[in-house]
Protein backbone atom coordinates (compact mmCIF):
# COMPACT_ATOMS: atom_id res chain seq x y z
CA UNK A 1 0.00 0.00 0.00
CA UNK A 2 1.47 3.36 -0.92
CA UNK A 3 1.88 6.02 1.69
CA UNK A 4 -1.22 8.06 2.38
CA UNK A 5 -1.41 11.56 0.92
CA UNK A 6 -0.01 14.21 3.25
CA UNK A 7 -3.50 15.54 3.94
CA UNK A 8 -4.74 12.11 5.08
CA UNK A 9 -2.15 10.48 7.31
CA UNK A 10 -2.73 6.91 8.37
CA UNK A 11 -1.52 5.69 11.72
CA UNK A 12 -2.28 2.04 10.99
CA UNK A 13 -2.27 0.76 7.43
CA UNK A 14 -3.66 -2.50 6.11
CA UNK A 15 -0.04 -3.60 5.68
CA UNK A 16 0.60 -3.11 9.40
CA UNK A 17 -2.56 -5.03 10.26
CA UNK A 18 -1.66 -7.84 7.88
CA UNK A 19 1.74 -8.21 9.49
CA UNK A 20 0.08 -8.25 12.91
CA UNK A 21 -2.10 -11.24 12.06
CA UNK A 22 0.67 -13.40 10.69
CA UNK A 23 1.54 -11.94 7.31
CA UNK A 24 0.57 -15.12 5.43
CA UNK A 25 -1.11 -15.16 2.05
CA UNK A 26 -3.79 -12.49 1.80
CA UNK A 27 -6.84 -13.59 -0.17
CA UNK A 28 -9.12 -10.57 0.14
CA UNK A 29 -8.85 -7.06 1.52
CA UNK A 30 -12.04 -5.04 1.79
CA UNK A 31 -12.41 -1.64 3.40
CA UNK A 32 -15.82 -1.59 5.06
CA UNK A 33 -14.77 1.14 7.44
CA UNK A 34 -17.19 4.06 7.29
CA UNK A 35 -17.47 7.16 9.39
CA UNK A 36 -19.89 10.02 9.19
CA UNK A 37 -16.99 12.41 9.70
CA UNK A 38 -14.72 11.13 6.91
CA UNK A 39 -14.64 12.50 3.39
CA UNK A 40 -12.53 12.02 0.28
CA UNK A 41 -14.03 8.69 -0.73
CA UNK A 42 -14.62 7.24 2.71
CA UNK A 43 -18.12 8.57 3.12
CA UNK A 44 -21.06 6.22 2.96
CA UNK A 45 -24.28 5.16 4.60
CA UNK A 46 -25.75 2.42 6.72
CA UNK A 47 -26.95 0.45 3.69
CA UNK A 48 -23.42 0.50 2.28
CA UNK A 49 -22.06 -0.81 5.56
CA UNK A 50 -24.64 -3.59 5.53
CA UNK A 51 -23.89 -4.47 1.91
CA UNK A 52 -20.16 -4.49 2.63
CA UNK A 53 -20.48 -6.72 5.65
CA UNK A 54 -22.85 -9.06 3.76
CA UNK A 55 -20.32 -9.34 0.94
CA UNK A 56 -17.56 -9.99 3.46
CA UNK A 57 -19.60 -12.83 4.90
CA UNK A 58 -19.90 -14.46 1.49
CA UNK A 59 -16.12 -14.25 1.01
CA UNK A 60 -14.98 -15.22 4.50
CA UNK A 61 -14.30 -18.71 5.70
CA UNK A 62 -14.68 -19.76 9.34
CA UNK A 63 -10.98 -19.18 10.03
CA UNK A 64 -10.66 -15.91 8.07
CA UNK A 65 -9.12 -13.10 10.10
CA UNK A 66 -11.07 -9.85 9.80
CA UNK A 67 -9.52 -6.54 10.78
CA UNK A 68 -12.27 -4.09 11.61
CA UNK A 69 -11.97 -0.35 11.27
CA UNK A 70 -12.19 -0.22 15.05
CA UNK A 71 -11.98 -3.00 17.55
CA UNK A 72 -10.11 -6.25 17.82
CA UNK A 73 -9.20 -8.64 15.03
CA UNK A 74 -12.18 -10.89 14.51
CA UNK A 75 -13.43 -13.74 12.39
CA UNK A 76 -16.47 -14.60 10.29
CA UNK A 77 -18.63 -15.11 13.38
CA UNK A 78 -17.70 -11.66 14.69
CA UNK A 79 -18.48 -10.10 11.30
CA UNK A 80 -21.87 -11.85 11.32
CA UNK A 81 -22.65 -10.31 14.71
CA UNK A 82 -21.65 -6.88 13.43
CA UNK A 83 -23.76 -7.34 10.32
CA UNK A 84 -26.78 -8.40 12.37
CA UNK A 85 -26.40 -5.37 14.64
CA UNK A 86 -26.20 -3.02 11.66
CA UNK A 87 -29.35 -4.51 10.11
CA UNK A 88 -31.19 -4.33 13.44
CA UNK A 89 -30.30 -0.69 14.05
CA UNK A 90 -31.07 0.30 10.45
CA UNK A 91 -34.47 -1.38 10.60
CA UNK A 92 -35.36 0.16 13.94
CA UNK A 93 -34.29 3.67 12.98
CA UNK A 94 -35.95 3.35 9.58
CA UNK A 95 -39.24 2.40 11.25
CA UNK A 96 -39.03 5.46 13.48
CA UNK A 97 -38.27 7.71 10.52
CA UNK A 98 -41.07 6.15 8.46
CA UNK A 99 -43.45 6.81 11.36
CA UNK A 100 -42.63 10.51 11.05
CA UNK A 101 -40.29 10.79 14.03
CA UNK A 102 -37.75 13.58 13.87
CA UNK A 103 -34.09 12.79 14.36
CA UNK A 104 -34.32 14.03 17.95
CA UNK A 105 -37.40 11.87 18.59
CA UNK A 106 -35.68 8.84 17.10
CA UNK A 107 -32.67 9.34 19.36
CA UNK A 108 -34.97 9.81 22.38
CA UNK A 109 -36.70 6.50 21.55
CA UNK A 110 -33.36 4.73 22.29
CA UNK A 111 -33.56 2.15 19.48
CA UNK A 112 -30.13 0.79 20.41
CA UNK A 113 -30.76 0.51 24.17
CA UNK A 114 -30.58 -3.31 24.25
CA UNK A 115 -27.42 -3.25 22.11
CA UNK A 116 -25.52 -0.50 23.90
CA UNK A 117 -23.92 -2.71 26.54
CA UNK A 118 -22.00 -4.50 23.78
CA UNK A 119 -21.87 -2.01 20.91
CA UNK A 120 -22.26 1.45 22.45
CA UNK A 121 -19.18 1.71 24.63
CA UNK A 122 -16.89 3.62 22.29
CA UNK A 123 -16.86 7.09 20.85
CA UNK A 124 -19.89 6.21 18.74
CA UNK A 125 -22.44 5.57 21.48
CA UNK A 126 -26.04 4.55 20.84
CA UNK A 127 -27.39 8.10 20.58
CA UNK A 128 -24.70 9.19 18.15
CA UNK A 129 -25.03 6.02 16.08
CA UNK A 130 -28.81 6.52 15.91
CA UNK A 131 -28.19 10.09 14.71
CA UNK A 132 -25.75 8.89 12.05
CA UNK A 133 -28.02 6.11 10.83
CA UNK A 134 -31.06 8.41 10.74
CA UNK A 135 -29.16 10.96 8.66
CA UNK A 136 -28.16 8.34 6.07
CA UNK A 137 -31.66 6.93 5.52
Amino acid sequence: MPNAPANRPLTVTPTNCHAGIGGGPLKVLINTHWHFDHTDGNEGNIDGMIAGSARGLTLAEADTKIVQGHGPVGDKAALAKTHDMLVTVRDRVNALKAAGKSQQEAVAAKPTADLDAVWGKGQLNGDLFTTVVYSTL
